[in-house]
Order: C-alpha cells, then structure tokens, then sequence
C-alpha cells in the first residue's frame, strides 16, 4: 500500500530541525548521519511506494530555503529514478 508522507517545513527553524523531522517521518534508522549524504542514503535504500508532500518551501526562511534546496533537487532526482516508488509534491 502506497503511503503519503506529509513534512511540514514551517514547523522547521533550522537544519536541525529539518533532520529531526525527516528522520521521524520517514523512519530513517537511529544511525541517520543528518546530513545530504545519510538522507540520500536513507532515500534510495528504505523508500518504497511513498509520496512525500512538502509543505511551506516558499515560506522558509530564504537562508533555510536555500540549504534545503539541494535535499529537494535529491528528491526530484530520485522521483525520475524510481520507476514511481517515490513521488514529491510541493506545497
């Protein structure tokens, strides 16, 4: 069965406070790196049949905008990649 994962970013402050979420979210193991590699990592090796909805990218901070948008281009990447296993949607 398909899941919909929903991450909203306002409730983020920090890049902190985006690993703490993603982690949580997407159950990422206890050994998450929280950083751009570890996400891809858990990305690409536990994902399956998921979308992900990311909500409040353009209200973010354009700071926190900014560091993020390499972990959506991840993403974007991955949703070619995964043969439908992933999709992303922003909000």
């Amino acid at each position: 069965m398909r899941k919909r994962i929903v991450l909203p970013l306002s409730s983020i402050d920090s890049m902190n406070g985006f690993h703490d979420l993603v982690a949580s979210m997407l159950e990422f193991p206890s050994y998450y790196g929280r950083n751009l590699d570890a996400f891809r990592d858990g990305i690409t090796d536990n994902i399956e049949d998921i979308d992900i909805v990311l909500v409040g990218v353009s209200a973010l901070p354009d700071d926190l905008k900014s560091e993020l948008t390499a972990y959506v281009e991840l993403l974007r990447e991955y949703q070619e990649k995964s043969n439908g296993k992933l999709k992303l949607f922003l909000e």
